[in-house]
């Protein structure tokens, strides 16, 4: 790993790694073999068994016993495999308890014979090493000082006294004393093994808070890879990367295989972001120390970070169960159910990381993320702002409570949160997406693209930057646009929409969640320069993909719109619907009515069904449609709207009955009038309607003048010259040619050939500022914990005394025991 060692180093760490993997890995292999073997050759022996004893051979028969046999074969070698690991793990629990035994028994007695020659010095030590063994620091510690007082101050200091001195002053916590007494003992024997494997246990067992004690510095220019690696990690726990990494190149230097080193290595490249040299390293270790909790975790945590989330729960499983407490192990478990979507367990991991331990501030950001997700805001915002009280300097927290703050609407708060994490992640993609989303949103378009646009090459390649960039053009575009614009204007105009399609298809490119919103956003671009077909190619991607109903309303819409375009411009006077007319209508119409069925309740959604039903000749369709649009909304044009398409669908009945009494005479069918009169009589109701939220239309009150002279019931010819002296009294130059138009076909079988005028029979244009699709800020990833590893081992004591000899040799096949019982625990 080229960040924290040279690379003469890591290829001759590789080496030894790859040997020692090819040992560990062999065995692995050799049992997967032979149990593929035993599966194999009992699914044979199984097939040849059933074909001995079957009458006639059948393949259900045969697959039945091959299954059979490779089961029985399976089993052949998974049950002694259990039942060997549960015979060794109560051996090793027998065996381990009976070195407890002797180490109590040795040590008791030891320090009952040893008691009657208090205050001789050798008596004084050999009870203090007793009371170590016997787990009492206290006694330990008064006699070992008490012994200590006693000695030649210009003698060689004892080496087995002053040794356990350190051990006592260690456990009751005075690091420098501890410090003093060990140092005397490396000065005095420096090639001794034992004093300086206690001094790696002394720095792993100080924590970070206290100050390594100065006469240490006097020993540790000459160290081995245990106490730099120890020396590192207080380095690395006080946030000095720099002073750490030259120490653990000389660790894994001087011993490859160490995995407390190859496990900080792997610590130091995830803190890097570099998890494939952080998941190799931390991988590697765990062969060689598979049972610390410390080093799995944070194998867990890069896994997880990378998306192995079952690889990840086991190895954080085994932490858990190797140590519980651990709060590194219940962060991370956290941070994985969080990323699974299972919030109810990480609340339940979470909760278990005590108020004040050195991962509160992670917990609490992940808590935070937990109830956000479950849209309780309050107590994400109590966890959130805690995290940020914590640690105000990490750009992860600051984003999660801008985002929270934004979901309560606090928007203000929410901007300088992530302006703040923008500066404390160095302009890193998430923070400025963030920060850009919140300018975006208030229409601060300018500030947005700045902040986008300096990203350069990390935003190019990012789906989201280029989705967030697209839209900044877009929104730039909406304010350059103008009904009338000069050519430099309709120039920029032009460049922004343009800028924002490419921004798009390159975000669609990436094939990421946002690719409908992109094609969405791609049609409103092209809506917004008037081209509505390709617009409506765009809606209909995104309808297609996303099964979104709104994005079926604007392709039914944009098709309508280039419906009306191609029917305006090509169609002389008078003609009929055109071909492509048509064809672009009835694709805009299947588009409406998939909005419709998908549960859009909206005015406009209705008027452009009618009003394109209408178009297509589809008249009980249109009427339909704009029923439910003044059920919506009850205005003057909706109700005139609805009235005009009952009034023209009578007028077409009354026209055929007229034609049909015609050839017929008398006897002609009255069927059709009655229900044309009916029709009539519905019109007349909404142009009522309509007259009561605008009296003073003239447009109104002619057409009510004409449903009432085509129905022609009693009073109905008054009430139609009542209506068109209405019409005279407001609609000036208009009113006068209209009425003397209707004044020719007073009579009613000519008022068939009469018009119908409309207020408002256009498609409803979409609203693009209001259409944009944006991405919403969105909180901080869940934080993973990856800790530095201290190598603790434990701490060695010398004696000269033969019940002690016996009692540290117990003590130490007890510590091997006790790390094999946990290995098989896992």
């Amino acid at each position: 790993m080229a960040t924290t060692a040279q690379p003469a180093v890591l290829h001759g760490r590789a080496r030894h790694v790859d040997m020692a993997r090819r040992r560990v890995l062999s065995r692995k292999w050799m049992v997967r073999i032979l149990t593929a073997a035993a599966v194999l050759l009992g699914a044979v022996v199984g097939v040849l068994y059933a074909r001995t004893v079957s009458w006639s051979v059948q393949w259900l028969v045969l697959v039945v016993g091959g299954i059979g046999g490779a089961v029985l074969g399976y089993l052949a070698i998974a049950v002694p495999q259990l039942t060997i690991h549960y015979l060794k793990r109560e051996w090793y629990r027998t065996v381990a308890n009976h070195w407890r035994a002797v180490v109590r028994q040795a040590a008791g007695r030891a320090r009952r014979k040893a008691e009657p020659a208090i205050p001789d010095p050798e008596a004084l030590t050999t009870t203090g090493i007793a009371h170590l063994l016997l787990s009492s620091p206290q006694a330990a510690l008064t006699r070992l000082r008490e012994a200590a007082s006693l000695h030649d101050q210009d003698a060689a200091p004892d080496l087995q006294l002053f040794n356990a001195l350190a051990a006592a002053e260690t456990a009751d916590g005075d690091w420098q004393k501890a410090a003093d007494a060990l140092v005397r003992v490396i000065e005095a024997y420096p090639e001794h093994p034992t004093a300086l494997a206690n001094l790696a246990a002394l720095v792993a067992a100080m924590p970070p808070a206290a100050q390594l004690p100065h006469t240490l510095a006097r020993v540790l220019r000459d160290v081995g890879p245990r106490v730099l690696n120890n020396l590192a990690v207080r380095h690395l726990r006080a946030g000095e990367t720099e002073a750490a990494i030259p120490l653990l190149r000389r660790a894994i230097a001087a011993e490859p295989t160490n995995p407390y080193v190859g496990a900080n290595l792997g610590v130091l490249a995830f803190t890097m972001g570099d998890y494939r040299s952080a998941l190799e390293s931390l991988a590697t270790a765990t062969h060689f120390a598979p049972v610390e909790a410390a080093i799995l975790s944070a194998l867990g945590a890069t896994m997880a970070v990378q998306g192995a989330y079952p690889a990840a729960e086991t190895a954080l499983s085994k932490a858990e169960h190797l140590d519980a407490r651990m709060s590194s192990v219940r962060v991370n478990l956290g941070a994985l159910r969080l990323s699974q979507g299972r919030h109810e367990e990480a609340h339940a991991a979470l909760h278990a990381v005590a108020h004040g331990d050195h991962n509160e501030a992670a917990a609490r950001h992940n808590m935070a993320l937990a109830w956000a997700r479950a849209a309780d805001w309050e107590h994400a915002r109590e966890h959130a702002e805690r995290a940020v009280e914590l640690c105000p300097d990490v750009a992860d927290y600051r984003a999660t409570l801008g985002a929270v703050h934004w979901e309560a609407g606090d928007y203000q708060s929410a901007d300088e949160h992530f302006q703040a994490a923008v500066k404390l992640s160095a302009g890193s993609s998430p923070a400025v997406v963030n920060a850009a989303r919140a300018a975006m949103a208030v229409g601060r378009a300018e500030e947005a693209m700045a902040l986008l646009e300096g990203l350069g090459e990390s935003g190019a390649v990012n789906a989201e930057v280029q989705f967030d960039l697209g839209v900044t053009h877009l929104m730039m575009a909406v304010r350059r646009f103008k009904p009338q614009m000069n050519r430099t204007e309709q120039a920029l105009f032009r460049a922004s929409v343009k800028a924002s399609i490419q921004a798009f298809e390159q975000c669609r490119e990436h094939r990421r969640a946002q690719t409908s919103e992109a094609e969405f956003n791609i049609g409103l671009a092209h809506y917004l320069g008037a081209e509505c077909e390709a617009a409506a190619d765009g809606f209909s991607r995104a309808a297609h993909m996303g099964h979104d109903a709104t994005a079926h309303f604007c392709a039914g819409t944009a098709f309508a719109e280039a419906a009306a375009r191609v029917q305006r411009e090509r169609a002389r006077d008078g003609d009929e619907l055109i071909g492509q007319a048509a064809q672009l209508y009835k694709q805009a119409r299947t588009h409406l009515e998939q909005a419709v069925s998908r549960s859009i309740d909206s005015a406009d959604v209705f008027s452009n069904l009618g009003v394109v039903c209408y178009e297509l000749g589809r008249i009980e369709d249109a009427m339909k449609a704009f029923k439910r649009l003044v059920q919506i909304e009850d205005t003057a044009e909706s109700c005139n709207t609805l009235g005009l398409a009952y009034a023209r669908q009578g007028q077409i009945l009354y026209r055929a009955w007229q034609m049909k009494r015609n050839t017929e005479g008398e006897k002609a069918d009255r069927t059709q009038l009655d229900e044309a009169r009916k029709l009539l009589g519905s019109a007349i109701h909404y142009f009522k309607q309509a007259i009561r939220h605008d009296p003073h239309s003239a447009v109104l009150h002619s057409n009510i003048g004409l449903a009432y002279m085509l129905r022609n019931g009693g009073g109905d010819m008054e009430q139609a010259l009542w209506h068109w002296k209405l019409m005279r009294d407001t609609g000036g130059e208009w009113a006068e040619r209209q009425f003397a138009a209707m004044a020719q076909v007073l009579d009613a079988s000519q008022a068939a050939k009469a018009t119908f005028h409309d207020i408002d029979r256009a498609i409803r244009p979409l609203s693009v500022p209001r259409a944009v699709r944006m991405l919403e800020p969105v909180p901080g990833p869940p934080t993973f914990v990856a800790e530095p590893v201290m190598d603790v081992g434990q701490w060695q004591l010398i004696a000269d005394n033969r019940d002690l000899k016996s009692a540290l040799r117990a003590r130490a096949r007890l510590y091997l025991l006790e790390r094999r019982l946990k290995r098989l625990a896992i």
